[in-house]
């Protein structure tokens, strides 16, 4: 390794990045440097690594050398992207249901969401993901929380609750499922939910109720002639 440059032991795509670092550096720009990059052992197996460099000036400010601190992070890059798959994977999955799902925490703020979801607002998945329910959906916030402290502190599921949301002042009926989930020590985090728009259904039983009613009328009049 002695003699050797850093360039000959770096991947070909972070060279450039190395060498603008250390420009930065000798130019004064920073006074330290710190990134990760790929290197390539003897064996040509690929690694990564966290640097941290300081360059060493002598007492005029001319640069010397610089002191580098490395430490393979290949491990934790390679589990990190894992996760990263595993989580697109599942908002993959989210994303293809037929309803509305979401995960809230204990404080009320939405954890994950599908597409769907984060539609209801006219916000993206990251625009709601992190945010409270007093933002997302001011009206019936305080409703829909009470109903997740229920779940959250039985430990039971809400099965079948009708409600109502507003988007934009527009009302719909939903109807909702909501189960608590865990985290990864078996403590109950927040709750998932499970939510179906029915306000066609709505629709179509007040059709049916009016008509009833219609109809009752009718037969009240005949009764009376």
């Amino acid at each position: 390794l002695l003699g050797s440059s850093f360039p000959e032991i770096t991947f070909p795509d972070d060279i450039p990045m190395g060498k603008e670092n250390i420009k930065k550096a000798l130019d004064g720009q920073i006074d330290f440097i710190e990134m990760e990059k790929r290197y390539i052992r003897k064996d040509v197996e690929i690694i990564w690594a966290r640097v941290s460099s300081s360059l060493i000036r002598d007492s005029e400010d001319n640069p010397l050398y610089f002191i580098s601190h490395i430490i393979d992070i290949t491990e934790r890059k390679d589990v990190l992207e894992k996760i990263k798959l595993q989580r697109y994977h599942q908002q993959v999955i989210l994303n293809a249901a037929p309803f509305y799902v979401w995960f809230k925490d204990t404080k009320n703020n939405f954890i994950r969401v599908n597409k769907a979801a984060a539609q209801l607002s006219n916000r993206t998945v990251e625009e709601v993901e992190g945010k409270s329910a007093d933002i997302i959906f001011p009206e019936e916030s305080e409703s829909y929380f009470k109903d997740d402290l229920e779940v959250i502190n039985s430990g039971k599921s809400k099965i079948g609750i009708v409600e109502t949301a507003t988007t934009n002042g527009n009302k719909f009926w939903v109807r909702t499922d909501k189960i608590p989930w865990y985290d990864e020590n078996g403590k109950i985090a927040g709750v998932v939910v499970f939510a179906l728009d029915i306000s066609e259904l709505k629709k179509a039983e007040e059709t049916i109720k009016n008509e009833r009613n219609q109809a009752q009328k009718y037969l009240d009049i005949a009764g009376v002639m």
